[in-house]
């Protein structure tokens, strides 16, 4: 994407119009930073909950996932 602004600026003007091609083509790669940006969040998110889970897990609470509910005899496990 920083390719492209650069390359659309060193045209100068026209670098902007549609006769260069590339308005179209930083519309279709501009989407991409954003869904990347996205998914990390969505990741990120979900790695929270679920490290979450399995702290509530350990420390014998109840978990709203089913599959921690091992954790709560792990410290058995590891004897």
């Amino acid at each position: 994407m920083d390719g492209l602004i650069s390359l659309r600026q060193c045209l100068g003007g026209a670098g902007y119009s549609a006769w260069s091609g590339l308005p179209g083509r930083v519309l279709f790669y501009a989407q991409f930073c954003t869904v990347e940006g996205d998914n990390t969040v969505m990741a990120e998110q979900a790695a929270s909950h679920l490290f979450g889970q399995a702290r509530k897990a350990l420390d014998g609470e109840e978990v709203m996932d089913k599959p921690f509910n091992y954790l709560k005899e792990a410290r058995s496990f590891a004897a």
